[in-house]
């Protein structure tokens, strides 16, 4: 009979005391003929992104750099710099975003946004907005990047045709309100017998059949 400790649920604290330390690579025998080929992901390791900023982000990163107020930057703007300045810093000359699991690379350039979105978005294989701004977001953080994206996606043709938000026309009934008011017809070829074909008539509406045999 299960009792409360074994429906109780795991913490954070538990969660990985069963859980087995080693690293994926390491349990994964190769074997010939067979390989392994991660088809989720992308490479951005060849992708050269100009990482000049614009406007507030530039002065952003000449705060983290000298930690005195710029030059060019205003009270209240300076005041705005400061209070988000906990979730950006400087790495190798760059600004980055604090991000969980890895820090995402400042885009202020609408230029350098375009850049990325045509070099990964051709790489992909033309994907729809949600899925082409998941895998942009791993790496690369800009303020309206999300609606840059699916303005983006919007433009290409292969991407418009196989988007879930196509505008359909709407559906118009096509019944008749009397008896025999439309038919339809076809003709039909007798293999054996005397007749050679039926002409059957099917009245819209009722669905009432009425067939003729001929010879010739």
């Amino acid at each position: 009979m299960p009792d409360g400790l074994s429906r109780r649920a795991k913490n954070s604290e538990d969660e990985d005391e069963d859980e087995p330390e080693f690293d994926e690579e390491d349990w994964i025998k190769t074997h010939p003929g067979f390989g392994a080929k991660n088809v989720n992901s992308l490479n951005f390791s060849g992708i050269q992104v100009p990482t000049k900023q614009e406007g507030f982000w530039r002065r952003m990163k000449e705060y983290l750099s000298t930690m005195e107020i710029p030059q060019s930057s205003k009270d209240e703007e300076f005041r705005r710099i400061k209070r988000k300045s906990s979730y950006f810093f400087l790495e190798d000359g760059q600004l980055k975003r604090r991000n969980n699991p890895n820090p995402q690379l400042v885009i202020s350039s609408q230029e350098c946004q375009s850049y990325i979105l045509k070099t990964l978005h051709e790489d992909m294989g033309h994907r729809g907005g949600n899925e082409t701004y998941r895998i942009i977001k791993a790496r690369f953080w800009g303020e309206g990047m999300k609606k840059s994206v699916k303005k983006w996606v919007q433009s290409f043709l292969a991407c418009q045709k196989r988007s879930q938000n196509l505008q359909r026309e709407q559906g118009k009934s096509t019944a008749t309100s009397a008896i025999f008011e439309r038919a339809s017809m076809d003709a039909c070829h007798i293999k054996s017998g005397r007749l050679k074909y039926m002409v059957v008539a099917r009245d819209d509406l009722s669905g009432w059949p009425e067939t003729v045999g001929l010879v010739k």
